[in-house]
């Protein structure tokens, strides 16, 4: 499975269609592919793949606590 995210990151791969890169690591179904890679990763392989490839999409987390509570 990590084989596969990593091939959906990979902007040379951007060409192929996302069920091609499930098939080539294992999962020839699309339907099984995409329900184990979210239960793996928490999103879709498409989602995956639109993230990887947009990263200013992806949603900002705090880098740390410090400041984030009100003032007294």
């Amino acid at each position: 499975m990590s084989r596969c995210r990593r091939d959906l990151s990979d902007p040379a791969l951007r060409n192929q269609p996302v069920h091609t890169i499930g098939a080539r690591w294992g999962f020839p179904d699309k339907a099984h592919f995409s329900r184990v890679f979210r239960a793996a990763y928490g999103s879709s392989p498409q989602e995956h793949r639109d993230a990887s490839s947009h990263p200013a999409r992806k949603v900002n987390r705090p880098a740390s606590m410090v400041n984030s509570l009100p003032a007294d």
